[in-house]
Formats: C-alpha cells, sequence, structure tokens
C-alpha cells in the first residue's frame, strides 16, 4: 500500500520574541538610526561637559537657528544624493540669490514678497542648468557643480566687488523669514520643519520620490522601466537649488545684507549634516528625516563646544570625525542589510500556488477569451455541449506537483501540434528590417520578424547574435537606425520605454530591473505607481500599490507569507527573477518579453517560469521568449528565429525542427 505525500503544514505564527526582534532588526537598518544615536550621545556628553548652560532653553534657540537654516539647505542636498548626484554649487547659489534678493529690493524697488519669490526661481533656474548639463553630456555631477560653484562664486565677487551690500528690510518680512515665533525660538526653525515635512512626504509618498530612489540605485533598472530619469534629474537640480535660495532669502531677512562670501563652505557642510543623517554617498538610500536630525547634531557641536570652551579650530576635527563615523556606519548598515535575512521570506507550495491561480481562473473565467478575441486570434471551439467555449493547449500550473517537477531530457521527441498561422491575423508586434549599430560595432542588420498574440515566439543565438539589442529596440530602450516597428500593424515609433509599456510591453530584462533597496512592491509598480489624491495633487497608493503586488504574485502563484515591504536585498536570485516576470505579466497585457527567464533558476523554478510562460500565451498574450536553453525553447514555442551576427538567419515553425538540427544551426551559423 503506498502513500501520498504528506499534506504540507502552514508554519506557526512566530512568538512574540521573534517579533521584537524582527522590529528591532527593522529599526537598526533605518538610515536614522546613526543619527539618532548621535543627537542622544551629544546631549548626554555636553549636559555632563556643560550641565548648566548646555540644558537650557536658550541653548536650544541658538542650536535650533544654526541647524534650521543649514537643514533646509542640506534637505534639498538629501533628495538630490539619494537620486546618486551631487551639488557643490549650492553654497554659491545661496550667496547669489541672496544678490539678487537686495539688488531688487534695494535698487528697483520690487517689494519683498516679489523679490524672494524671483531670487528662489533664480535659483532653480541654476539648479535647471546644472542637470541639463549633466543629462545632456553624461558628465558626473560632481564635476559639473565643482565648475558651476566657481563661475557662480566668481560672478557673485564681481557684482559685489568683495564689499558687503545692505537693504533695508521691512519688518513684516522679516518676521515671515526669519523673526521670532514662540518662545524666543525663530521663525526659520518653523520653514526647517515644514520643509523637512515635505521633503518626507515627497520622498515615502509620491510617485517621484520612488523614481528618485530608483534613480540612485539602479538607474538602468529605472529607465528600463520607464522612469524618465532625466527629467527627474533635472527636476532634483532644480528644487536644491531653489531650496539653497530660499535659505538665502531668510538670510537676507536675518542680516539685512549679502557680502561676495555668502554660504561659502556651507555646501561641504550640507553634504556633512546629509550623511550624518544616513544617506549613502552611493546614493538610492537615505531619509529626510535624518538629514533634520542630521542638522540638529551639527547645531549641537557647533553650540556645545563653544558652552564647553573648546578651542575654535576642534568644531571642525569633531565634524570630521563624526562624519567619517557616520560614513562607517552607513556603510555597515548598508552591509548588514545585505546579510540581513527577514522571519520568512518566499512560501513556494504548489496547493497555495494552484489554489491563487484557481481563484483567479474563477474570477476572471472569461479573460483568456477576451483576450484572444480582442488581439485578433482565431478561437478554437469544443464539441456538443461545450461548444462555443475556449479550448486551451494547456493548463500549464493546475494539478502540479513542482517539488519533483523538472525539465525532461527527451523534451525533443515530444508530439506537440502547432496551429499555423492565420493567413489574415495580424502581428501583435513586427519589426520590419531593423538596423543598428553602435559606433564601429554594428549590433542588427536588416532584421525581419513577426510576434502573434497567442503565440510563443523563440529568439535564438549565441552570443553577440544581437538578441538583447533586438529586445531592447522592440520595448524602446534603443531606437532603430534604420527600418519600422509596426504595433497590430501600424507603424510605432516609441520615444521610450514608458511609451511601449503604455500599449501593453513588459519586459523581462536580463539583469532582471530590481532596486535592491526598494521594496517588493515599490519594484513592482516601479514606472507604473498608482496615485490617488484630489485635483492635479497626487500622491503614492500604497495601498492599491501593495493589492497590485499581491495580484502579479497570486498570477504567477507564490505566496508572500509576511508582507511586501521586505527589501529586493533579502530575496534571493530565483525571487527576484519572479518578482520581475510576475510584474511583466502583470503589466504586459499585450506582449511579454522575456530575456533569458531562466539563466539564474533552478530546473524545478526554471519549469515553474516555462508553465507561467506557456499561461501568459493562453491568456492570449504574444510572447517574445530568448534563450539559449534550447530545451526550453522547444517545450514552450510555437515559432523559433535564429540571430546570427546580427542577422536573421533562419525561421521555423516548432515542428518543422528537432533538437539535433537546431542545435548544428545555431553552430553552424553563429
Amino acid at each position: 500500500m503506498t502513500t501520498g505525500p504528506a499534506p504540507k503544514t502552514r508554519a506557526a505564527p512566530p512568538s512574540p520574541t521573534v517579533i521584537f526582534g524582527e522590529a528591532a532588526r527593522g529599526f537598526l537598518l533605518r538610515p536614522e538610526t546613526t543619527a539618532l544615536a548621535a543627537v542622544i550621545v551629544l546631549s548626554i556628553v555636553f549636559s555632563i561637559l556643560s550641565p548648566r548652560l548646555f540644558p537650557t532653553k536658550e541653548t536650544w534657540i541658538s542650536l535650533m537657528s544654526v541647524a534650521a537654516e543649514l537643514g533646509i539647505l542640506s534637505i534639498g542636498v538629501t533628495l538630490l544624493m539619494i537620486g546618486g548626484h551631487f551639488d557643490l554649487s549650492v553654497g554659491a547659489v545661496l550667496g547669489l540669490t541672496s544678490y539678487i534678493v537686495v539688488v531688487l529690493m534695494r535698487d528697483f524697488k520690487v517689494p519683498p514678497l516679489a523679490a524672494a519669490p524671483t531670487a528662489v526661481a533664480s535659483g532653480a533656474l541654476l539648479g535647471m542648468i546644472n542637470g541639463a548639463i549633466v543629462v545632456r553630456f553624461r558628465i558626473h555631477s560632481f564635476v559639473v557643480t565643482l565648475g558651476t560653484m566657481l563661475i557662480w562664486r566668481g560672478v557673485l565677487i564681481a557684482l559685489t566687488g568683495g564689499f558687503p551690500m545692505t537693504v533695508a528690510i521691512p519688518p513684516a518680512f522679516k518676521a515671515i523669514m526669519a523673526g521670532p515665533l514662540l518662545s524666543g525660538f525663530r521663525m526659520s526653525m518653523l520653514w526647517f520643519f515644514v520643509i523637512g515635512a515635505l521633503g518626507t512626504f515627497l520622498l515615502l509618498r509620491t510617485r517621484f520620490g520612488n523614481w528618485v530612489q530608483a534613480r540612485g540605485q539602479n538607474e538602468a533598472a529605472a529607465r528600463n522601466l520607464g522612469v524618465p530619469v532625466d527629467r527627474a534629474t533635472i527636476v532634483l537640480f532644480a528644487l536644491t537649488s531653489a531650496l539653497a535660495a530660499l535659505v538665502g532669502v531668510i538670510q537676507v531677512a536675518r542680516f539685512s545684507s549679502v557680502d561676495a562670501l555668502r554660504g561659502e563652505g556651507m555646501e561641504l557642510q550640507a553634504v556633512a549634516v546629509t550623511v550624518i543623517g544616513g544617506t549613502l554617498l552611493s546614493g538610492g538610500y537615505g531619509s529626510v528625516i535624518g538629514t533634520v536630525l542630521g542638522a540638529v547634531t551639527f547645531g549641537m557641536i557647533q553650540v556645545g563646544l563653544v558652552l564647553a570652551g573648546a578651542p575654535g579650530h576642534f568644531f571642525r576635527t569633531l565634524t570630521g570625525l563624526i562624519v567619517v563615523g557616520a560614513v562607517i556606519l552607513n556603510t555597515d548598515v548598508a552591509r548588514r542589510m545585505a546579510r540581513s535575512r527577514p522571519l520568512r521570506g518566499f512560501y513556494r507550495g504548489s496547493e497555495a500556488a494552484d489554489a491563487a491561480i484557481t481563484a483567479i481562473a474563477s474570477r476572471d473565467a472569461r479573460k483568456p477569451e477576451e483576450n484572444l478575441r480582442q488581439n485578433g486570434v482565431p478561437l478554437a471551439r469544443g464539441g456538443g455541449s461545450d461548444a462555443g467555449s475556449v479550448t486551451p493547449r494547456s493548463q500549464p500550473c493546475q494539478n502540479r506537483d513542482y517539488s519533483e517537477l523538472r525539465v525532461p531530457d527527451d523534451i525533443h521527441t515530444r508530439s506537440r501540434k502547432i496551429e499555423p498561422i492565420a493567413p489574415n491575423l495580424v502581428p501583435m508586434i513586427e519589426a520590419v528590417e531593423i538596423s543598428k549599430a553602435f559606433g564601429p560595432t554594428t549590433a542588427l542588420v536588416d532584421v525581419s520578424l513577426k510576434a502573434y498574440a497567442g503565440r510563443i515566439l523563440a529568439l535564438l543565438g549565441d552570443n553577440g547574435a544581437g538578441k538583447s539589442t533586438l529586445i531592447k529596440i522592440l520595448c524602446g530602450v534603443f531606437p532603430p537606425d534604420r527600418g519600422e516597428l509596426r504595433f497590430r500593424g501600424k507603424p510605432v515609433i516609441f520615444t521610450n520605454p514608458a511609451h511601449a509599456r503604455q500599449l501593453g510591453i513588459a519586459t523581462v530584462f536580463q539583469d532582471l530591473a530590481v532596486c535592491e533597496l526598494l521594496s517588493i512592491t515599490r519594484n513592482v509598480v516601479l514606472g507604473r505607481e498608482p496615485q490617488k489624491g484630489l485635483g492635479p495633487v497626487r500622491w503614492f497608493d500604497l495601498r492599491r500599490a501593495e493589492e497590485v503586488t499581491r495580484s502579479a504574485f497570486n498570477q504567477l502563484g507564490v505566496r508572500w507569507e509576511r508582507g511586501f515591504n521586505e527589501r529586493g536585498v533579502n530575496i534571493s536570485g530565483g525571487e527576484r527573477q519572479s518578482l520581475a516576470i510576475a510584474r511583466a505579466m502583470f503589466f504586459g497585457s499585450s506582449l511579454l518579453i522575456l530575456d533569458e527567464p531562466t539563466s539564474a533558476l533552478a530546473v524545478r523554478q526554471a519549469a515553474r517560469v516555462l508553465d507561467h510562460i506557456a499561461l501568459a500565451r493562453d491568456h492570449g498574450q504574444a510572447v517574445i521568449l530568448i534563450t539559449h536553453n534550447f530545451h526550453h525553447a522547444l517545450s514552450v514555442a510555437d515559432d523559433l528565429t535564429v540571430l546570427a551576427q546580427g542577422r536573421v538567419a533562419a525561421q521555423f515553425r516548432r515542428d518543422e525542427i528537432e533538437l539535433d538540427a537546431l542545435t548544428d544551426l545555431v553552430a553552424r551559423v553563429g
């Protein structure tokens, strides 16, 4: 008597101790942790050194006056560094825009409520110049802003003649920008906290914030997923310089003057505050809240050392030591994040996967037929009592035990009927004599192919055959040098990947396009972030994004047990592959392109992916599969195209060629 496999039981819920440990792990990996620790330690140290002076209201008034102006400047630098760039010109922009305010008010009698916005707009314009140079000429932002820092500072010195310039500030304007607030604290502190809250909202709860983080972590992935990377870069530079100009306005209101050295050195202080706040120098990860704490830390150092009677030069020394320590701690946090593993991760059980897919099939029973009809595929009809129903070619993900699943070696001996292409069927996408060259290297020469809805086209060839270049043209990453693309029979010119995604073309790239420090949810919806709001004010709909993520994984048959807030760095290579495929299948309603989707997977995982590819075909999607594995290609493909040295070497239907002949052909022409 044989018995079946033991039923799979769900793991017991974690104990309170484990839950507390997970919460502690999450807190220690947050970017603000370093700055919060610095604030606590310095408060204790300076309270011990100056017990009668430091823990007083007057001290904190002075401290916050220092922190507020530097903090506003640092918030813009933080957003820019998270986006993967530096700006060394913010100090010079601060000085130059301060001069603009003074000249407008003193020489042209412009009211301060008009002069201040003009100065902020001028600062934004200077930032846009920085961003445009970086984007247009692909020069590192450090070099560009180092040059513009010297230019703007030289212009300021020339305009002022090296002498201070004073101006009479109306009391009302002074009160709004830098006057007393409550209990002696200045209005600049209110501006600081308001801008900090807005910066946090922008980074964490808007689509633009998701783009900024993705650009800083993986620019190529963000660009391939339709994020307007260049536009986001220019906006970041403009925002950073606009905040520098705002600080310039506050200082003019405070001091009623400007001089040639206004803002000098503040660019390095802003970088120091940003690093203390937990932002990685490599970009892609940071916190505006951490920067707020970092600015408070900087103010505590400056005021606390004076109260403790330390020599003046010791301020720079201690600041440098704290910055170096913060960099070391931030780097250590990044390493710990890479090694840290959550309590639970992906759980692949065939019962759960099949149940999820069955539920989707029950809910959307007509979806395959609707997709097939919409894409122009003739429907196969059954007879008898089932006449009129769609007859699927396979049910790839149902009733499969993936614990034993493998891709058999004798797959080429199987007989699978391949339906011929209907004469009047319009290709979902067609490439007509596409050519592409990169400098002296020719990648593609007169390549033509067609991909049809409800069919899988396998694109085969040796390394360097031009496969990856071709699919990047098909999904809008590269424009072709010659030739034409047709989508649903009509000529189309993809201006960028976002344009292709709007038409329902989704791609799984060979590098998977996963941003390691973004959460699973943010990775799945990157470039297609759901939004909600009132009128023109829109923000990132996190709840809807989680629903989309859950639907995408359910469609793929993957169950995520502890939520979707884990970062991409905490999941394995196979799980990243699943994420990329789930994202592409969910958004690729017309055409699904997969570049080596099984290359990093074990045999069982590869078999599951092939089943999902077949499922996409049976739901009416056109599929282009790029692979080096001929077993995989022959197991699912309807049509095959072989590329060699950038040209089409051969095209077949699946039932027109066997494995041995295909292997010999690729070896001979490659």
